[in-house]
């Protein structure tokens, strides 16, 4: 490098850095060259962070966020008794119709033998429904990859 070139980027630094203008200077040098260095260099900076940061912490922290509806999933679709909700209103309702018939031959009301009949039979005629509603909320969301048990909480 010629003596004149390293003697401008010297002077360059050396005024970069008190913030002066070297457009003052008697001599006309071109250096657009040291605009396109301070954006690159801006733009190192932010991106070398956001990779550091994304590398270092935001990965580990959106795997524990997975992790953890991952195992709200499974709580739900195999730990819970969730996935039998239309087979037990199915069976709730056969109980019930025979104790309705029970009582229709006593000529008494079901309530007057089980007080909560009438919201007994309400969840049951809405079990299969309300199961088929949970595993469509599942299955149309994001969630629906996180596990392979989806189609236990089918009805």
């Amino acid at each position: 490098m010629s003596k004149q070139v390293q003697k401008i980027w010297a002077e360059l630094s050396k005024n970069k850095r008190k913030g002066t203008n070297l457009s003052n200077t008697k001599r006309n040098v071109k250096l657009s060259i040291v605009d396109d260095l301070e954006s690159l260099y801006d733009q190192l900076e932010e991106q070398t962070s956001l990779a550091s940061y994304f590398a270092q912490e935001w990965v580990d922290e959106a795997e524990s966020k997975v992790i953890d509806a991952i195992d709200g999933l499974d709580d739900y679709l195999i730990n819970s008794s969730m996935r039998y909700l239309a087979d037990t209103g199915k069976e709730a309702l056969e109980a019930l119709n025979k104790l309705e018939e029970n009582a229709k031959a006593l000529g008494i009301d079901p309530e007057d033998i089980y007080p909560d009949f009438k919201e007994l039979k309400e969840w049951a005629d809405n079990a299969e429904d309300m199961q088929y509603e949970a595993y469509n909320a599942l299955t149309s969301s994001l969630l629906k990859d996180l596990t392979g048990f989806a189609n236990d909480l089918r009805p």
